[in-house]
């Protein structure tokens, strides 16, 4: 089968796509010779490029098409956005002249909820599937598809794979670190890798463990990763520049010079040193409650590392807790309209329990080698190979809430100045929309007054 890969001609300015994209392409690579691969860069800025420069993109993405004539076209990277793309290249001929196109979807699916509307008729019955990195993820965009009951409507789930070469468990360098730091065999380390930002409750976080260490002398949290002053205009909070930094210094500048010995701050890492460092630890938490978490890959490379996980029950993250075979427990949340709750009892329940119940070294590399023989490169690639043979169906365009979201979203709900969740006329969009990213929906869990 001929494929035609469609990627970015740049490294994603985004973290964790950094990971991801690379991840992806090598999957690709690693398919079997059923496959015949070709690859067609386009600028990340696609509009900009197309407005700034005599080449034109598009017109050459088309006569490679046209001459190479792939059996399959992937869009494999989330910029520039593949709806984008498609309306470009509806200026220049009937999509329906164009062979089938499989869509590797991310968490940015939402934010450009008004291109992929806006496609619905130049798109319409065209043979499709989408690929989505989690169970939550399919929900979410199946939710935004016309379907009935017993339809295939094109959504493929496939994890976004770790590179096993990068991301396993060391006991050589865990103990070299912990040397190093000059923590006690006995001590528990509790890390958190990933963006500092608001909606990753990174603060919240903090707060509670420096609650803990004021009996427990034994712990410490370790943070991995960069300030990020990303707000959460769905939901009304608006951020600048500084603002996470000053309000975790804030939180630092309540605790005893004691506590704050118990945290230490590492900033971003290159992946070697990530991989000795979640070697090192004991326990990854995370208590993300952010809008594009479709997946997570800071918690899916602390599972590569036999690292047991303490993760909310939000988005992407649910798909790692469906093992016995590793340690992934997810703490409840519930959605209102007054916002996200994080059952923050369960929260403190778990942590104690699972920080004194610290695995063995031959229990954490059982469980290294567990996880990534489904989460890995390798593990996936008869995943993909099944999703790619599978027959397209034709596209049966985004339904009414899509449109509605996206004009919503291009009102911009931060505007409100007021502490509140959305407004009235709003706040229905969300509840049906992100109700999809908790995996254990019930009526004490979502309240949709």
């Amino acid at each position: 089968m001929k494929l035609l890969i469609v990627k970015s001609a740049v490294e994603s300015r985004w973290g964790s796509c950094k990971v991801i994209s690379p991840n992806l392409h090598q999957l690709y690579l690693e398919l079997g010779p059923a496959f015949k691969l070709d690859w067609f860069d386009l600028p990340e800025d696609l509009m900009k490029s197309e407005l700034q420069t005599t080449h034109s993109s598009i017109v050459a993405l088309l006569k490679h098409i046209e001459s190479t004539k792939p059996e399959r076209i992937v869009f494999v990277d989330h910029l520039p956005p593949p709806p984008r793309v498609l309306a470009y290249l509806s200026m220049l001929i009937n999509l329906k002249k164009l062979p089938p196109i499989f869509f590797h979807l991310y968490g940015d699916f939402t934010y450009f909820s008004r291109e992929w509307s806006f496609i619905n008729e130049v798109y319409d019955g065209h043979p499709t599937r989408f690929i989505v990195a989690s169970h939550s993820q399919k929900k979410l965009v199946s939710s935004f598809l016309e379907k009935s009951d017993d339809q295939d409507i094109g959504i493929d789930e496939m994890c976004f794979p770790v590179n096993s070469s990068d991301y396993f468990f060391n006991p050589t360098e865990r103990h070299q670190l912990r040397q190093e730091m000059n923590i006690g065999e006995n001590d528990v380390i509790v890390l958190y890798s990933g963006r500092i930002s608001l909606q990753k409750n990174v603060e919240l976080l903090i707060s509670d463990f420096l609650k803990l260490v004021e009996t427990e002398k034994k712990y410490h949290l370790w943070i991995v990763g960069a300030f990020d002053d990303v707000g959460a205009d769905f939901i009304g909070y608006e951020s600048y520049q500084g603002y996470m930094f000053s309000k975790i210094q804030a939180v630092m500048e309540e605790a005893s010079p004691e506590q704050r010995e118990r945290i230490k701050f590492w900033g971003q890492q290159k992946k070697t040193e990530l991989r000795k460092i979640k070697s090192a630890c004991d326990l990854f938490v995370s208590l993300s409650l952010y809008h594009d978490e479709d997946y997570g890959m800071s918690p899916a490379e602390a599972l590569a590392t036999g690292l047991p996980s303490l993760l909310t029950d939000w988005g992407g993250y649910s798909s790692f807790a469906d093992s016995q075979e590793w340690d992934c427990q997810l703490v409840p949340v519930s959605l209102s309209e007054f916002g996200f709750e994080i059952d923050m009892h369960f929260f403190r329940s778990e942590l104690e329990r699972m920080t004194k119940n610290i695995l063995d070294l031959n229990s954490r590399q059982r469980r290294s080698e567990a996880f990534l023989s489904k989460f890995s490169i390798k593990s996936n690639i008869s995943t993909l190979t099944k999703i790619l043979e599978t027959p397209p169906v034709a596209f049966k365009k985004f339904n009414w809430l899509l449109d509605q979201y996206g004009n919503a979203l291009s009102l911009n709900w931060s505007k409100s100045k007021f502490n509140k969740f959305l407004s009235p006329n709003h706040r229905g969009y969300y509840f049906d929309i992100y109700k999809n990213y908790i995996s254990k929906i019930n009526k004490d869990s979502i309240n949709e007054k």
